[in-house]
């Protein structure tokens, strides 16, 4: 993960973005589309990290014997792969490798917006209206590769005359296996589960004498106002052993 953030004893905007091969063209490519030319740049040991063209340098070997914990020199990075880690795992318990990008992008963007509120709504709204509508395909991409990867834990989990009848509709019909298990789902008859009245009423049957009335609870008669001023409670009858007192 490459991580490119400005600071000024306070972290400012930040930059993250999966990189797979950690060589020299991948990290040169992140920094040159992520800083400014003219910064200073200040990373680790890592020897691919030489000759970055027009921008300054200052490697820190955090490998070496005496070298501080890596912490206190890059206390920043820390804090923002801490902060990342946790908000991945508190709000989507974590998070699949496919989708780190889309991730990276969105935590990326309430980072750098933490302290600007008032314009975070209009923010997304103006970003709504520029990219259009998005759909769920555009976001999780094609599935058909990871499905043919996995193809036997899925097909595993297929009821065995549901995957029977897939097989015989994917040979006669000349199509994926995939494709012929959806066909083979979306023709099956689907259940109704229709409402039942219920056996006996939910409330119990009212008892004689209370057919006329429809109410349950009668509330006890009210008291004089010079009643209610000496401190009576309404459900004490007068003359007990507590308002006697």
């Amino acid at each position: 993960m490459g991580t490119a953030y400005a600071a000024w004893k306070y972290p400012a905007r930040c930059r993250l973005q999966r990189i797979v091969n950690i060589n020299r063209e991948s990290l040169h490519a992140f920094i040159r589309d992520n800083t400014a030319v003219g910064s200073l740049l200040v990373t680790d040991g890592n020897t691919a990290y030489r000759r970055m063209p027009n921008r300054g340098h200052q490697a820190i070997n955090l490998s070496a014997v005496d070298a501080p914990p890596a912490h206190e020199i890059l206390p920043w990075v820390h804090r923002l792969f801490s902060n990342f880690k946790r908000w991945s795992y508190g709000t989507y318990h974590g998070v699949r490798d496919k989708h780190v990008d889309i991730y990276a992008n969105e935590f990326v963007f309430l980072w750098n917006r933490r302290r600007h509120f008032q314009t975070n709504v209009d923010t997304i709204l103006g970003l709504g209206q520029r990219i259009g509508r998005t759909t769920w395909r555009d976001v999780v991409g094609d599935t058909l590769e990871w499905k043919t990867a996995h193809e036997d834990q899925i097909l595993a989990m297929v009821s065995p005359d549901r995957l029977d009848r897939a097989k015989d509709y994917a040979v006669e019909h000349g199509c994926d296996i995939f494709d012929a298990l959806d066909e083979v789902r979306r023709n099956e008859k689907r259940w109704r589960y229709g409402r039942r009245m219920p056996r006996r009423s939910a409330l119990p049957p009212r008892r004689a004498g209370e057919e006329p009335s429809t109410r349950r609870y009668v509330h006890p008669p009210s008291m004089a106002p010079e009643e209610i001023a000496r401190g009576y409670l309404r459900h004490v009858p007068i003359g007990s052993k507590i308002t006697t007192a």
